[in-house]
This record gives structure tokens, sequence and C-alpha cells, in this order.
């Protein structure tokens, strides 16, 4: 993770150290082990709490993770019923979110999702480092929604000059 050149674009400099210094210590999660996400995925998705259940902090509240996912990798539709707000510390990536436009967030944008609406991820020519906190619906874990309706029906192509790699997109996969 450390060696990835686009997490290093001088916004969260601090933030994004202190996370980096701390992935050799945390306890690593695998979310979707078990499901059929894909080896891929499981192979290159990386995730570790930092509030709640195997994290340095408890809360009865709230739930933090750090997530980093590296270049050309595709986090598929799910939902679950905790609310959650992305926050970008470090790179890029295309979040789709059911109802919502498709963006493109840099270091220092955020994204929510309320519970259960459906959302993906897709990263392009760079990693993504977020932090990620949960609100409420700790019980129910991520599940797959490729085959649900609220799904949008096509995944706009963004422009170019964008990291992500618009011929990488794949609406449900």
């Amino acid at each position: 993770m450390a060696a990835e050149t686009g997490l290093y674009d001088g916004c969260n400099d601090a933030l994004r150290d202190a996370f980096l210094a701390a992935g050799g210590q945390a306890l690593w999660h695998e979310t979707y082990k078990g499901t059929d996400i894909g080896q891929d995925f499981m192979d290159r998705f990386g995730c570790f709490c930092l509030i709640g259940e195997g994290g340095a902090f408890h809360s009865d509240r709230m739930r933090a993770w750090m997530v980093y996912m590296p270049p050309h990798l595709h986090y598929r539709w799910h939902h679950h019923p905790a609310e959650e707000m992305y926050l970008t510390v470090a790179g890029d990536a295309l979040f789709m979110r059911a109802g919502c436009e498709p963006e493109v967030l840099y270091a220092g944008d955020t994204s929510t999702h309320a519970s259960n609406q459906p959302h993906a991820m897709e990263t392009g020519a760079h990693p993504i480092m977020a932090y990620v906190i949960w609100r409420n619906g700790f019980d129910m874990p991520p599940k797959l929604t490729d085959s649900l309706s609220a799904l949008p029906e096509t995944v706009p192509v963004i422009p170019a000059e964008v990291s992500p790699d618009p011929s990488a997109l794949r609406g449900g996969q």
C-alpha cells in the first residue's frame, strides 16, 4: 500500500501517513469472505477497523474503518442497513449510488449513503484510501446487490481526463 504513488497527492498527508503506519499492526478484515465477490477483489481490497469490533476503540454509536483499493478495482454494488460516509484521504475513485449521479471523489471529498442505499466504487489509474464511518444498523454486514431493481439501468461513462478508466466501468459486475 505504501508503494502506491497515487496516494501521494499533497492532501491529508499526516492522516494518510498515520494510516499507512498503522497498517502493519492492524487487524485486516475479509468483509466478503464466503460470498461470490470474486478472488481478485478479495486479494486486492483492504480494510481495517479503527472504531468497533476488532478496532482500537469501542463505540455503540458508530464504526470506522480505513479502506484501501488499488488501481483498476471494481467494488461491486452492495447495501447495508448502516448509514455510511466515505472521506477520501488520498487518491481518487468513481463513487456510484442508486438514485444519484456518479461522481469522482478526490482527496478531501466525501460521499454519503443512506441506510440500504445500493452503492459501488471503481478505481481507475490511481488507488484510493478512505476513512469510512458507519452509523446505526451494525448487526447486518454488507450484501451484494447486483440483482436488485434499485440499481441504475446504466453507469454513465466519465470523462477520459479523470483517473477512473471509462472503459473499465461495468454495471453490476
